[in-house]
């Protein structure tokens, strides 16, 4: 029989990811569930299993893109098996060292305040939790981003209509190749400024866009992964392409409250196939209702067919 206690921590649970998915579908910003249920379902197998240490965890395709992200950042294992007719994704990590950065990251994750939604009570009140409890949560949770949560989310990006809410036109003045998102770049001046345009659209994502000096066309623009803004509001303006920590950041975009030649100054790192590039110049804000006399056609055209959807 189903203890009070456990009926009501499960139904407690249900409602706090049913209210997280709604406030997704309302602001169309995915991210931040995802990964959160990408914590669960891996902190969940470690206590199932009885294994902090564990290096291998089974995940729905529901993820397969936040997956991606950390098995390309550390070089795990990814494979695809077919389980009871449906595909799951397994990863598996190297080390328990590369294992123990993601599940600790996750752990910052609740003191940060960023989860989507609150965390099971897997305890229920006593030292060791309850394994019959981890099994029907990992049930949920991948049938939810199996089925409902992966068409929800596919459904209503879909079916938003993604504006341009704000434009900074600027440009690239200095350059330097890093070996890390973390390394302090020693620049240098670029021989030409280049055109840089920094593009947010109504979905909450943003875009960096610029061009190679003298070269036209679309082979000559550079067009980064959809970003989010770290913290809105505040003076300084971080933006990435990661969900919560900089394991996964292949992007990034710091505006300053500083002056550079003129406009606002800002670096910006960009992870390409086989370098990390850092570069910095400035920005500065374009007047909404004469965007069209503003921005280039062409420009205005890439910002719309570049939209981000995710």
């Amino acid at each position: 029989m189903i203890s009070e206690k456990r009926q009501l921590s499960e139904a407690t649970f249900v409602l706090g990811v049913e209210a997280a998915i709604e406030a997704a579908r309302a602001s169309g910003f995915f991210a931040s569930i995802r990964f959160t249920v990408l914590a669960d379902l891996m902190q969940i197998q470690c206590l199932q299993s009885n294994d902090t240490a564990l290096l291998r965890f089974t995940l729905p395709q529901g993820i397969k893109d936040i997956v991606d992200d950390i098995s390309k950042s550390n070089g795990a294992k990814l494979t695809l098996i077919r389980q009871s007719k449906k595909e799951h994704l397994v990863i598996e990590f190297l080390s328990e060292d590369e294992q123990d950065k993601f599940i600790k990251m996750f752990e910052n994750m609740s003191f940060q305040g960023k989860r989507a939604y609150p965390p099971p009570d897997i305890y229920l009140g006593t030292p060791n939790p309850d394994f019959e409890f981890c099994s029907e949560l990992l049930n949920f949770l991948n049938r939810l981003t199996v089925d409902d949560f992966g068409r929800r989310s596919s459904s209503h990006d879909k079916q938003k209509d993604v504006t341009i809410t704000n434009v900074q036109c600027g440009a690239i003045f200095y350059h330097a190749k890093i070996d890390e998102f973390s390394s302090a770049p020693e620049f240098k001046e670029l021989k030409q400024p280049t055109r840089c345009y920094l593009v947010e659209y109504s979905n909450e994502f943003s875009k960096f866009f610029w061009s190679k000096p003298n070269q036209y066309g679309k082979d000559a623009n550079f067009i980064s992964k959809a970003m989010v803004e770290n913290q809105p509001g505040h003076a300084v303006r971080y933006f990435n392409d990661a969900y919560t920590d900089q394991y996964v950041y292949t992007v990034t975009l710091t505006l300053t409250d500083q002056i550079l030649f003129d406009g606002r100054a800002f670096m910006y790192k960009q992870e390409f196939s086989d370098w990390i590039g850092a570069f910095m110049g400035n920005v500065n804000p374009i007047d909404m209702k004469n965007i069209d006399q503003l921005v280039p056609a062409e420009w205005l055209q890439i910002f719309i067919e570049n939209s981000p959807q995710e």
